[in-house]
């Protein structure tokens, strides 16, 4: 998120020039224009902004210079990819400069993984195929689900509602929609969160096993009995869910994945030598599993790619790859506002 930050504003910056003008905002007939914004931010954050900038073209230069390059389609499908597998990361892109900023982070990531992987040369087909048949479940596109929410932190209101859903009293009993108006207008701590219908889909890793079991179970339109579910660490919730529509997991073929595979194989043969530079370190197997469970603890809603653990092991190559580049190019910092960060390109 914070490199997501510093390419807004980079790319903010980069595009003020012909919009100068632009009102953001009128207040009592004065204008709030996009300049003074852009003027305010990067005095700021124009110090941890600039050497993205710089080290982006750095990156890209170099992505030329070895005839590589990164395409749109490359950047669609990562983006697609990463919507996938995180439902709520949709929500990053309502907003349009977020929306370049996010593809712009994408396409520098693509092009250093590019650079890091042009040192491999291509796996062979058995090759190919063994690497996939030990890692195609990361390729697999996780469950989804929309559910309604039913929340409370009283054990003895979670069974009131139960009874109300399932009793044939017309006196008692309440439809799922009429118990969530009801929870949210009442002074329950977990109000906030109940909701006939949660909109977005939800991934169900997003869920704990025990949860995963209830949805697996209910028909689309059941309701479940109510859950002791952790919400508030140290204070007990108790839900009742609605399973409104379902996706089911989608493992894509060898085929329709070659190009990505091809290039995680590079990539994992020098991510396997960084891992076997520290003695101290777990086997490579071992080693994958350990960042797969410190990525999903970073990021509880999304499962993580075998491209985001590759990552993780390969930051000594891309950083001692980026030293570099800063070292053999030739970089001039032309005005005095950022005199200091020269000592960072010399």
């Amino acid at each position: 998120m914070k490199n997501l930050c510093f390419f807004s504003l980079a790319l903010f910056v980069a595009t003020i020039s012909p919009l100068r003008a632009q009102n953001l905002a009128v207040v009592d007939g004065v204008p709030v224009t996009r300049a003074q914004l852009g003027e305010f931010l990067e005095a700021q954050s124009g110090e941890q902004t600039l050497p993205y900038l710089i080290d982006l073209q750095l990156i890209l230069g170099e992505l030329k210079r070895r005839n590589l390059g990164v395409s749109e389609a490359e950047i669609d499908a990562d983006l697609k990819s990463k919507i996938e597998r995180d439902a709520s990361f949709a929500d990053l892109l309502k907003n349009s400069l977020r929306f370049k900023a996010v593809r712009q982070q994408i396409r520098r990531d693509l092009a250093m993984q590019k650079l890091l992987a042009s040192e491999i040369s291509p796996p062979g087909e058995a090759q190919l195929l063994a690497f996939w048949k030990t890692h195609q479940h990361f390729y697999a596109q996780p469950a989804q689900i929309r559910v309604g929410i039913l929340l409370s932190s009283s054990a003895q209101r979670a069974a009131q509602m139960e009874r109300a859903l399932k009793t044939s009293n017309p006196r008692w009993r309440r439809t799922f929609a009429q118990l969530v108006a009801e929870q949210q207008r009442s002074k329950d701590s977990a109000r906030f969160i109940n909701s006939n219908d949660s909109e977005e889909w939800m991934t169900l890793d997003q869920f704990d096993g025990q949860l995963r079991e209830v949805f697996a179970a209910l028909p689309q339109g059941g309701i479940s009995n109510v859950q002791l579910i952790p919400v508030v660490p140290g204070e007990n919730t108790y839900g009742i869910f609605r399973k409104i529509d379902f996706r089911p997991e989608v493992r894509p073929s060898l085929f329709s994945i070659r190009s990505q595979v091809v290039t995680d194989f590079r990539l994992a043969q020098i991510a396997k030598r960084e891992v076997k530079k520290n003695p101290a370190n777990r086997s490579w197997e071992k080693s994958v599993e350990a960042v797969q469970i410190q990525l999903r603890e970073s990021q509880p809603s999304q499962r993580p790619a075998l491209r985001d653990i590759l990552t993780f092991i390969l930051r000594p190559a891309s950083e001692n790859l980026l030293a570099k580049l800063k070292t053999e190019s030739r970089v001039q910092i032309e005005s005095s506002d950022y005199s200091q960060l020269k000592s960072q390109y010399q």
